[in-house]
């Protein structure tokens, strides 16, 4: 969803939504919970809380997408729909596609938290990510059927087991496999979880076993092309955090800031 092609709403409507501006001190609590932990235990309790989050959003979300179809079918919103915080009229069906659409963008911005909690377990190793991600998104956490079984293996992988698990869709990146598993000794692995263990699918054990051949034996990327494989650049990553940093500065006071960046690049900020 794209803010600059939104039918009914703009993206200061977005932005300054009571929603999303109540979202805002939670994002920076979660942010730097994440960067407190130092333990395995952290971890675990940092994804239960990204988790309780992003479910009640998703909850309001889903209820916000059962209003929009009642209404498109002649009906009033059902009597348990969250309460409209826009202002707008509750008359009108966009006004409900804006609060679903809300909720939309909150659940993608607690989920990017979540993709910085893989990039840190990860080691900041871009193949596991790279090869982890070449699946479409599955959607909402809120009512998924499995999800029940993926947070009691969860939540023995770490209490029983002594490992550190990683719940996928916590993030936006990581989109093959339920969760990954680190034990201490050997690569990551990534699981698929099935309520019944008889109904594991084929396809999505197969984009595994693929994702992690690519990523330790030289393996092509999930999916059907076989040419598509990963290459170690001898190249170093350079960023320019200063020049962002006061590019950022420079627009929260003007408004706009412009600057060019090594590369025959240009950096542009609108606050």
């Amino acid at each position: 969803m794209s803010l600059f092609h939104a039918d009914s709403y703009s993206p200061d409507d977005m932005v300054m939504h009571p929603r999303h501006q109540a979202m805002q001190p939670v994002l920076v609590q979660l942010i730097q919970q994440l960067r407190a932990c130092e333990s395995v235990e952290a971890g675990v309790d940092f994804q239960r809380d990204l988790l309780t989050r992003l479910l009640e959003v998703e909850k309001d979300r889903w209820e916000f997408k059962r209003a929009v179809t009642r209404m498109r079918n002649g009906k009033q919103p059902q009597p348990e729909v969250p309460e409209l915080q826009s202002g707008r009229d509750p008359v009108d069906i966009a006004t409900w596609r804006f609060e679903h659409d809300v909720c939309e963008r909150l659940a993608r911005q607690l989920r990017s938290v979540g993709d910085a909690l893989a990039w840190r377990v990860f080691g900041f190793h871009r193949p596991f990510i790279l090869a982890l991600c070449r699946n479409q998104s599955p959607g909402p956490m809120y009512g998924k059927a499995g999800l029940p079984a993926e947070l009691e293996h969860f939540e023995r992988a770490c209490k029983e087991d002594g490992t550190f698990a990683l719940l996928h869709d916590l993030t936006n990146c990581l989109r093959i496999g339920d969760m990954t598993v680190w034990d201490g000794v050997h690569p990551p692995r990534t699981q698929e979880i099935k309520t019944n263990p008889k109904n594991s699918r084929s396809v999505q054990l197969r984009r595994i076993n693929q994702a992690r051949a690519a990523v330790l034996d030289g393996g092509p990327l999930p999916g059907d092309n076989a040419s598509e494989l990963l290459y170690d650049l001898d190249l170093p990553l350079r960023t320019h955090l200063d020049v962002l940093r006061v590019a950022l500065e420079g627009a929260a006071t003007g408004g706009i800031y412009a600057t060019p960046v090594p590369g025959s690049r240009a950096l542009f900020v609108v606050d």
